[in-house]
């Protein structure tokens, strides 16, 4: 799916994952810095979306330096850790379909021309 330039990014990363989850596609996709021209409001709501892409099978690769995004993620990795224990009361506030899993994700930090990963405690 591709959507002309005269649409904003936001507009059409939301409906570029949008398409790969109703339809069922698999796809990896490679964001660099999604956050670019957003509100922090879409840029948290861009980290939902991007949560939703993961949990119907895809795959993704994320560069970001926004704690708009990075703290949403957060967010989501720690509500599908907690669903293991209170799935009801989690669903409560975050959709199962935008939970994430530590056990599926990986983090990186880069600095000075070294990588170093970031384990995930939630």
């Amino acid at each position: 799916l591709v959507l002309s330039a005269e649409y904003g990014t936001g507009v059409r990363l939301g409906w570029q994952s949008a398409y790969y989850v109703l339809e069922n596609k698999k796809a990896y996709v490679i964001l660099e810095e999604p956050e670019s021209h957003l509100y922090p409001q879409a840029q948290s709501e861009v980290a939902q979306l991007l949560g939703m892409f993961l949990n119907a099978g895809n795959q993704m690769l994320l560069t970001t330096h926004s704690p708009y995004i990075l703290g949403e993620i957060n967010n989501l990795l720690y509500a599908g850790n907690l669903a293991d224990q209170a799935k009801e009361q989690v669903n409560c506030v975050v959709a199962e379909n935008m939970q994430v899993h530590s056990d599926r994700t990986s983090a990186y930090y880069m600095d000075d021309g070294r990588i170093e990963i970031l384990h995930v405690l939630v």
